[in-house]
């Protein structure tokens, strides 16, 4: 079976866990009004159909197209990114993990890092400014220092 259809059939299989503790929100007090189960339905059946496509769209006999090795570096990254933010901060972070990503697929360090940079503070901007989401910032720069435990 190809890695599509298998991940079609794990993201179907999420699908109906969270169809089934969606079903298990309390209903809107008011009637008529979208209540909180509006959002995880529409979620819900939005990776459904997706699911159902990519199984429909991949052939049975189709090679894999990226190595098992590539797809464990991103998820390790991703992973590197989420402890990172906490400790140096959104802004640096997420330049450092947009970067990492960057440099597998840039043929330059320059470009990867002109992007990386570029990005990140164009979300940080687009965050702070558009939005008014306080991001978060660094526990080293915090007064007192790193603080562990």
């Amino acid at each position: 079976m190809a890695s599509d259809r298998k991940a079609a059939l794990v993201l179907l299989t999420f699908s109906a866990g969270f169809a089934y503790m969606t079903a298990r929100i309390s209903a809107a007090t008011l009637p008529g009004a979208p209540g909180p189960r509006t959002f995880p339905w529409v979620m819900v059946t939005l990776m459904a159909f997706l699911s159902i496509l990519l199984f429909l769209r991949s052939s049975p006999n189709q090679k894999e197209k990226e190595p098992f090795s590539k797809a464990m570096l991103v998820y390790a990254t991703i992973c590197f990114y989420v402890i990172l933010i906490p400790v140096v901060g959104f802004l640096a972070g997420t330049a450092i993990g947009i970067f990492i990503f960057f440099y597998w697929t840039l043929s330059s360090r320059k470009k990867a890092a002109i992007a990386a940079i570029l990005i990140a503070l164009a979300l940080y901007i687009i965050f702070e400014f558009v939005f008014r989401i306080k991001l978060p910032s660094s526990i080293l720069f915090q007064k007192g220092g790193l603080k562990l435990l």
